[in-house]
């Protein structure tokens, strides 16, 4: 009988290298599937945060416009109370609905700055819009609690997307914002 050694020995490197270049390529579709699901997920996660922030920016400019119609905020285009009011429930209403997308995405950092940043916005549009005539001084201090949400939710939202965070950079206040010829 003959010597199969040399033959088996062959045989078994060929099924080793088969077996190992097929777990090595599927490891390797695995990995790259996982960072691509990643991607989307985080494109998506990106998306409900921004439209989201939109959502609540939409509110604070109803209310500055609200104030300003009622003599109490800077605008450009006052609105009156009734027709802020329309306007800010259709608002509030989009907010909501896009708050779903963070609540199912987000991380709960995110989740719990982007409630806190609706409330505030929320307190000055009941500010501007409740019977009595607001003051600026309060509408001010409301607005820039309502910045100050704003910008921790941004925070919060850069950390969940690990992005690099950024310097914040206020918008400069009424007296700064005078001419200087």
């Amino acid at each position: 009988m003959r010597d199969l050694s040399p033959e088996l020995f062959t045989l078994l490197a060929v099924v080793i290298g088969g077996v190992t270049s097929y777990v090595g390529g599927a490891m390797m579709e695995r990995s790259r599937w996982r960072r691509e699901r990643s991607a989307r997920w985080d494109q998506n996660r990106f998306n409900s945060y921004v439209d989201f922030a939109q959502a609540l920016k939409d509110e604070s400019r109803i209310a500055m416009r609200i104030a300003a119609g009622r003599k109490a905020g800077p605008a450009t285009d006052p609105l009156e109370l009734a027709e802020g009011k329309r306007l800010y429930v259709a608002a509030e209403h989009r907010r909501s609905t896009l708050f779903e997308a963070v609540l199912l995405l987000g991380d709960s950092a995110s989740i719990e700055a982007g409630r806190q940043w609706a409330q505030a916005t929320w307190n000055v549009y009941l500010y501007v819009s409740k019977k009595a005539v607001p003051t600026t001084t309060t509408f001010n201090d409301l607005y820039k609690t309502a910045g100050m949400a704003r910008e921790a939710f941004y925070a919060a939202s850069r950390k969940s997307l690990e992005i690099r965070s950024i310097e914040s950079s206020s918008w400069p206040s009424a007296e700064s914002n005078k001419p200087r010829f």
